[in-house]
C-alpha cells in the first residue's frame, strides 16, 4: 500500500528524454515505484491527468534569504515547483555580518525581521 498514488500523469523524469505516460507510488515521503499502478491502494490519490509530473526544481540564483525567514512554508516557490535553493548569491548574504548593516537592517525590517545574529552559525 501507497501512502500516495499520482495517476494518469505524463511523467518527465528530469533525464533528457520525453515525457511518458506513468503512474507515481510514494511511500514514507519518497518515489518507491514508477508505472502502471491504477489498481494499486493509497491512503491518498491524485488524478493527474492532462498534467505533467516532474521532480522538483532547483532555483540556482535566489534571493530569499529574508523571505525564508519571514514565511518558512516557502509557498510561493513550492507553487511555482521550486523544491532547493540556493542563496547567497552576488555576495549578498544575511550572513555573516560584523554587527549590523544599514543595508541587512533595512532588509530585515521590510520582512519585520529582528536581526539576532552575526556568524552564519547562528544565522542556520
Amino acid at each position: 500500500m501507497f501512502d500516495v498514488v499520482i495517476k494518469n500523469g505524463c511523467l518527465v523524469d528530469g533525464t533528457g528524454n520525453p515525457w511518458f505516460k506513468a503512474d507515481i507510488g510514494v511511500k514514507n515521503g519518497k518515489v518507491s515505484e514508477i508505472g502502471e499502478l491504477h489498481s494499486a491502494d493509497a491512503n491518498r490519490i491524485i488524478n493527474a491527468k492532462g498534467l505533467m509530473v516532474c521532480p522538483g526544481f532547483i532555483d540556482m540564483h535566489s534571493h530569499s534569504e529574508y523571505s525564508l525567514l519571514a514565511n518558512s512554508k516557502a509557498e510561493s516557490k513550492i507553487r511555482q515547483g521550486v523544491t532547493t535553493e540556493v542563496n547567497g548569491n552576488c555576495g549578498d548574504s544575511p550572513a555573516p555580518i560584523e554587527g549590523i548593516t544599514a543595508e541587512a537592517a533595512k532588509e530585515a525590517k521590510e520582512y519585520k525581521l529582528e536581526v539576532d545574529w552575526s556568524t552564519l552559525g547562528e544565522y542556520l
